[in-house]
């Protein structure tokens, strides 16, 4: 065979090859590369990567800590409310409600002296004031104190509800019961038991 068609020949192969290559390196490949499209969810695809990781727990990440919070708000009659607290956490920034620990609240009612409110927890309502407090709850107002597992002041109806293992003490005084509500406007107050058939009870020193 002449030598001439040979080298021809292997020419030929040789840029077949080349060509061959270009096309597989710079066309297929980017082909294949844009088939796995990338996660328009960059939470999706941490949790497409670690499978051990929940998307409520990243979705909670977006709550806030708020270290020694306080607010204060005055009512049209001029009585005023006063919360703070060692530590507080919005959850939702979207929502107006606060979860507080290490909780200390005032009421100064109008010509009267001011009630305190301790506890270990509360959830406050930065919009009407309104606070459920729980866990070791303390209403204190002159002489008297009060004890509680679970307190709702209703700021905008001037309520206070104190609920489970209600304490009464005052001057010797011991009452037991199921729930009080106080009128913080008339002062009056009503006691109840959960249970028709059981009494309240009170012990006098």
């Amino acid at each position: 065979m002449n030598s001439k068609i040979i080298i021809q020949i292997l020419l030929i192969v040789t840029a077949i090859t080349i060509l061959s290559a270009t096309f597989y390196y710079y066309f297929y490949e980017k082909t294949i590369t844009s088939t796995v499209p990338k996660s328009d969810n960059p939470k999706k695809e941490l949790i497409n990567n670690n499978s051990d990781t929940d998307l409520d727990e990243i979705e909670n990440s977006n709550s806030n800590l708020l270290n020694n919070i306080s607010y204060e708000n005055v009512d049209a009659k001029g009585n005023k409310y006063q919360i703070s607290a060692s530590t507080g956490e919005i959850k939702d920034l979207d929502s107006n409600i606060i979860y507080m620990s290490d909780v200390v609240a005032l009421v100064y009612l109008k010509n009267l002296d001011t009630l305190k409110i301790v506890s270990n927890n509360a959830i406050f309502n930065s919009i009407d004031f309104n606070s459920n407090f729980y866990n070791n709850v303390q209403l204190n107002f002159l002489d008297h104190q009060l004890n509680s597992e679970k307190l709702d002041l209703k700021f905008d109806e001037n309520l206070l509800i104190l609920k489970e293992k209600v304490l009464y003490q005052s001057l010797g005084t011991k009452l037991f019961a199921d729930a009080i509500v106080i009128d913080l406007i008339t002062k009056n107050s009503k006691i109840f038991m959960n249970d028709k058939e059981k009494k309240i009870k009170i012990l006098n020193n």
